[in-house]
């Protein structure tokens, strides 16, 4: 029987997760308030760019794109992002693939988006993207620029013990140095003579839009962070935990916000990230 691609349908769900479950083993791969089903109907609470690959009634790949709007240098535009891309192991190396990103790539040009990226870390999919990029640079552009993610560690002995990683020695010693000339340049950068108070809170109000309105053009390429997205984005517990703080000023306008987050999924090991820094471009010592 011929493999069925095509776009989700109401019911599909409850199959969708099962099937991402098995492919990655863990998924989503962090702690949050919910099953997983839950959080699928909050990650795709607007499903109708996702793509299925069905098989005698059994989904065997998957290709999901989250709707969202985009900045990019002076238009704002429909765009997606590409997520939990999965192929069942005894449907790889068939092209099921390839079905799959055509199939995706005309439900979105149908839904009117403009632009569609991805992020990934998987060695197969990074060869497949720069394979692209050499047959058609227009169609399959590389983000010209490195993506760096921001952990902080306490201890590097215990952080390389639970991280898989290359070059233990230099990393150690590197993160060594770094760490003292870092406790240098923050002592040198104390805020000095502005009025700031740190307030922790659990929801985006109308302020948000304000602070945005006056942030957004210093962006060339950026999600439009307005207080419907950041409220979807970090005030769902479904899609985890996120601890956020705004700075103030005297008239409690917003100067800045950091949204903080730790994975709890290892209790031995708990990971602490930055998820968003957003800052008024003449207040910079805030994000200090």
């Amino acid at each position: 029987m011929e493999i069925n691609v095509r776009t989700y349908k109401e019911g599909d769900e409850k199959k969708i997760v099962d099937f991402l479950g098995l492919v990655f083993k863990k998924w989503p791969n962090f702690d949050f308030c919910g099953t997983p089903l839950d959080h699928w109907l909050w990650k795709y609470n607007t499903p109708n760019s996702v793509v299925v690959a069905e098989d005698r009634g059994n989904i065997v790949g998957t290709f999901h794109s989250i709707p969202l709007k985009v900045k990019l240098g002076n238009d704002i535009i429909d765009s997606c992002q590409g997520v939990d891309v999965a192929i069942h192991p005894d449907y790889r190396e068939g092209g099921l693939y390839g079905k799959l990103r055509e199939k995706s790539y005309e439900t979105r040009i149908k839904n009117g988006i403009k632009m569609h990226y991805g992020i990934s870390g998987h060695p197969k999919l990074i060869a497949k993207r720069k394979h692209d990029e050499k047959e058609n640079k227009d169609m399959f552009p590389v983000f010209p620029h490195k993506l760096l993610e921001y952990i902080k560690i306490y201890d590097i002995d215990e952080h390389l013990k639970h991280r898989r990683s290359e070059n233990i020695f230099i990393k150690k010693y590197g993160f060594i140095i770094f760490t003292n000339i870092n406790k240098l340049l923050r002592y040198k950068n104390r805020i000095n003579n502005i009025h700031i108070e740190f307030k922790i809170v659990n929801k985006f109000d109308h302020r948000i839009d304000t602070f945005w309105s006056e942030i957004h053009d210093k962006y060339k390429f950026c999600i439009i962070k307005d207080q419907n997205y950041l409220n979807w984005r970090y005030c769902d517990p479904r899609g985890g935990y996120f601890h956020i703080i705004e700075g103030v000023d005297n008239n409690d306008n917003i100067l800045g916000l950091i949204v903080l987050r730790i994975n709890r999924l290892n209790m031995d090991y708990p990971l602490g990230y930055i998820a968003d820094l957003l800052f008024l471009p003449e207040k910079e010592e805030v994000g200090k």
